[in-house]
């Protein structure tokens, strides 16, 4: 049976994905869906050291 909440994907919205990148690359943090144009966006997802996957989105200006 599945439990409530395990589906759960946070998403941050931020106005400079490069930066997110930078940063990422730097604490080691895996990739997970790589950067990609969405509609009016870009997504991207990683994995955070607790193993939690998060979604960051920045839109294309």
């Amino acid at each position: 049976m599945k439990k409530w909440g395990d589906n759960c994907l946070p998403s941050l919205e931020v106005s400079n994905i490069d930066l997110v990148i930078k940063k990422l690359e730097e604490l080691h943090c895996k990739i997970v869906f790589p950067l990609t144009i969405i509609g009016e966006n870009q997504v991207l997802e990683f994995t955070d050291s607790e193993g939690n996957n998060i979604e960051i989105t920045c839109p294309l200006y």
